[in-house]
């Protein structure tokens, strides 16, 4: 099954964050055996099959950054052969939930250098039985308690190109950050007179030297969750 990718993906075991998902088939592979309903007469015999009716959910192969500490929690889960309540929350707001156990975890590449706290592993968890699919009651955003804008402040000057800023969203207790959508941030610039900015989008703009205007980044549907940094126009 095809990879599908979405910035902020959360995996949860029993209902708490563990690992920032960066890849994973948004659904799984379910298919269904057949029975042999053979008559023997007349002759030849033909095998005839049908649907048995039950639904196997196959494997769910995942690409994940986490901390080191919720690895060696999954290594615990797979000695202990314990069973999860695992919930994938999608930023499109799709949810899969399902029981299920760890079977393997894989070094996966290079860890995010926006991350350094982290490391970046593929797992395979293995559904015990049924899946189900509903709509979450948040989305991306549920678990970031933190936004911030890399660089911290920052200078413009006159005739220089408009300047893109870069928000990170930090997951809750858990040490990983990523990008988070654009379309779901607002951005303001608190002195127009000396910079504008682009919501969405968080490009600065200069409009006049001499002055430093508050530019201020926050998720829109949770507006209490926000960062400011002072940007000086020369």
């Amino acid at each position: 099954m095809p990879g599908f990718t979405t910035i902020g993906t959360i995996l949860k075991l029993n209902s708490t964050p563990v690992a920032l998902v960066t890849a994973i088939p948004k659904y799984p592979e379910i298919s269904t055996t057949v029975l042999d309903t053979t008559v023997l007469n007349p002759s030849p015999a033909w095998k005839t099959n049908i649907p048995s009716g039950l639904l196997d959910g196959g494997p769910f192969d995942v690409e994940l950054l986490t901390s080191a500490s919720a690895l060696a929690a999954m290594l615990l889960i797979m000695t202990n052969k314990t069973i999860q309540a695992v919930e994938i929350d999608f930023t499109t707001g799709d949810m899969c939930t399902f029981n299920g156990w760890i079977s393997k975890i894989a070094p996966g590449g290079a860890p995010d250098p926006k991350s350094p706290a982290t490391e970046r592993f593929k797992i395979t968890i293995e559904p015990t039985g049924a899946l189900a699919f509903a709509t979450q009651t948040g989305f991306w955003y549920t678990p970031v308690d933190t936004v911030t804008i890399a660089g911290g402040d920052f200078g413009i000057t006159s005739g220089t190109s408009p300047k893109t800023l870069a928000p990170l969203a930090i997951v809750s207790g858990s040490g990983f950050s990523f990008n988070p959508p654009a379309a779901d941030l607002t951005w303001n610039s608190a002195t127009t007179a000396k910079m504008t900015i682009t919501s969405p989008g968080g490009v600065v703009t200069w409009v006049a030297a001499g002055g430093t205007s508050v530019i201020t980044l926050s998720i829109t549907a949770k507006s209490a969750v926000k960062s400011e940094v002072l940007g000086t126009a020369s």
